[in-house]
């Protein structure tokens, strides 16, 4: 159903279905070498198609848990003090390990704020607009591309603190066990004792689950490869 073919411009193109019955190429950017796999998916996301496969590498499996155990029972304390951090993950500050603070790059602070306010901009022109409209339309495709903008951001900072992490001496690197969809869902509705509604400080909570989720903590842990969580 698939297949790559260099063309005569010499561009490795992806060509989708059989021959009677076909999509066409598609014109990919790649970011590293492949082998070719045995199955592909395609997605479309803010108007835009994406492309992703796996396939074997032939690279070792990843340790077990139990591996994992065996390699630390023969570690003395002065060892385990030594290669084992504890990270800390923040609102203020996104991750800490005892001394050694990690934070956003003002590069990244300054076009993270850039895309909200064009976030901002555009809502407001949709909310302006005809529904099922083709500019309505092309404003939502705008609004995902911002979106998936400050998630690029936000995966970058975790992938670039994950690396740090896993390229310094640590050996063991201990996260805490937090409960990310637990800690950002929307407070219960409260009533006082006569069954009126009371004030269960729902928008403070809506700014601290924003911020939680605006640092990506459950992105940190995939964000890179750890010998042990």
């Amino acid at each position: 159903m698939f297949r790559f073919d260099i063309c005569e411009d010499g561009v490795t193109r992806l060509f989708i279905g059989t021959k009677t019955n076909n999509i066409g190429y598609l014109s990919f950017k790649t970011h590293r070498s492949f082998n070719e796999p045995k199955s592909i998916y395609i997605r479309k996301e803010a108007g835009q198609y994406f492309v992703s496969f796996c396939y074997d590498d032939g690279s070792e499996e990843p340790a077990t848990e139990k591996e994992h155990l065996e390699y630390l029972k023969g570690a003395s304390k002065e060892w385990l003090e030594e290669h084992v951090i504890g990270v800390d993950r923040g609102v203020v500050i996104p991750v800490h390990t005892g001394v050694k603070p990690y934070d956003f790059t003002e590069n990244q602070t300054k076009n993270m704020d850039k895309r909200k306010r064009y976030l901002k901009r555009f809502q407001r022109r949709l909310s302006r607009q005809t529904k099922g409209s083709n500019r309505r339309q092309k404003t939502k495709n705008r609004i995902s591309r911002q979106h998936k903008k400050v998630a690029n951001i936000r995966q970058d900072f975790c992938h670039q603190t994950s690396r740090k992490m896993v390229d310094s001496k640590a050996r063991v690197i201990v996260f805490e066990d937090l409960k990310t969809s637990k800690m950002t869902r929307r407070p219960k509705a409260k009533k006082d004792q006569n069954g009126k509604f009371i004030s269960n400080k729902a928008k403070q909570k809506a700014g601290l689950n924003k911020a939680i989720l605006n640092v990506g903590w459950h992105k940190l842990i995939s964000g890179g490869v750890f010998l042990a969580h």
